[in-house]
């Protein structure tokens, strides 16, 4: 990070996620880091020593997303372990707890507690995954997850969407979170194309948003380095005033439900189309029959409305063809996978958790069936969520004009 510019571009927390303590506390409660992290102290002190802050994950449940030794009922004992650990920033989690407002509210509240009686500053990041935290985030958290994690582009459009109404919330004192920047990770693997990414950056700026990079960044590419370290950028999200941007003009961005990917079709045959056509770049695709309908709820649009196909990258693993077993559907020319409508999702090309075509190669159970109607010369349309100014208090952006 020092080397490649980020830190002085302003990304100062380095932040580990899920996953590093063991699933069970040792005999007198206390968290046990796992053999991988070692010593979080010896941890800390390194990266304090370069400048940098150290944050930490846990789960507002018994058990983190990933079933391990979480924070319920122990709030202050973990606050003081994360003190003694020279802990800068904690994310709370939400898996495994109950839904409900005031249990959520009462176990966000005790983290608060603990780590306010800890004796040490540390940045609070709350991760509900729902808008109806964000009015009352102030009171318990510097920050609030809004929505769910994103795995693809549509999902980023999604939590610009929720937040549009959460401005009045945002600000110094309470951010309101709509996810990570998305970008590749550690195999290569794009949750999003580069221009999509530098797309959601420029909105995290409006949007006042906490800037915190989800990806590898050793290997990331020149054209992402150059968007999250263009200063300018940076500049509106980091802002003093912390203002986040309003909607002038235009409606909701995304073009599908967040829960359409993971839609099994079993069903709307159609004409066979070519099998060795290869998709071009930014082809128009959609859905055969009910399929639509049945993915999106009763009262959504209709089956005629159209889902971009978008190649994230120039390599095979982007390359779409048509695949005539079973009901015709879309696979990948190089991995043979199926297309289900995550498109630019993570994995890019695989179906539900690689429950099916990854495995056994059933595209005709879980893949979604379309038609191909017309080309399209821009991937996505503009944003409208033009703004004023807006800062926040995490990692910042980049530098270098686009």
């Amino acid at each position: 990070m020092t080397s490649l510019g980020f830190q002085a571009a302003g990304y100062k927390y380095v932040n580990l996620d899920d996953g590093i303590v063991e699933s069970a506390r040792d005999a007198g409660g206390n968290l046990v880091p796992t053999a991988a992290m070692g010593n979080w102290k010896a941890l800390s002190d390194n990266l304090h020593a370069q400048g940098y802050y150290f944050g930490v994950y846990t789960d507002r449940g018994p058990l983190t997303c990933g079933g391990r030794a979480s924070a319920q009922g122990h709030e202050r004992q973990d606050a003081l372990f994360y003190a003694a650990n020279g802990v800068d920033y904690v994310k709370e989690d939400s898996c495994n707890a109950p839904q409900d407002h005031p249990t959520a509210f009462a176990q966000y509240a005790a983290m608060r507690d603990g780590l306010n009686a800890s004796g040490r500053q540390t940045f609070f990041s709350l991760c509900g995954w729902e808008v109806w935290y964000s009015p009352v985030m102030r009171a318990l958290a510097n920050s609030a997850r809004i929505g769910p994690d994103d795995t693809n582009f549509n999902g980023v459009l999604s939590d610009i969407d929720d937040m549009l109404s959460l401005y009045p919330n945002g600000g110094p004192g309470g951010w309101n979170d709509p996810c990570l920047l998305l970008g590749a990770d550690s195999m290569g693997r794009e949750a999003q194309t580069e221009q999509q990414s530098r797309f959601q950056f420029t909105a995290w700026a409006v949007l006042a948003a906490p800037m915190l990079l989800s990806q590898n960044i050793p290997n990331m590419t020149a054209h992402r380095r150059e968007t999250y370290l263009n200063t300018e950028v940076i500049s509106v999200g980091q802002d003093a005033m912390g203002r986040q941007g309003i909607l002038l003009a235009g409606g909701k961005l995304a073009r599908a439900p967040r829960s359409l990917n993971n839609y099994l079709s079993r069903h709307n045959k159609g004409s066979i189309p070519d099998p060795r056509t290869v998709l071009p770049r930014d082809t128009l695709l959609r859905l055969k029959g009910s399929a639509w309908a049945a993915a999106a709820g009763p009262g959504s649009v209709d089956s005629n409305t159209p889902i971009l196909a978008e190649s994230c990258s120039s390599s095979m693993l982007q390359k779409w063809q048509w695949n005539v077993s079973g009901t015709w559907y879309l696979s990948n020319k190089a991995t043979g996978l199926c297309f289900n409508t995550d498109d630019c999702g993570s994995p890019l090309i695989a179906c539900v958790a690689c429950l099916c075509c990854a495995c056994l190669s059933v595209c005709p159970l879980y893949g979604m069936p379309f038609e191909r109607t017309h080309l399209h010369t821009h991937s996505h349309p503009p944003t409208h969520t033009h703004t004023h100014t807006h800062t926040h208090a995490h990692a910042p952006l980049s530098r270098a004009k686009y």
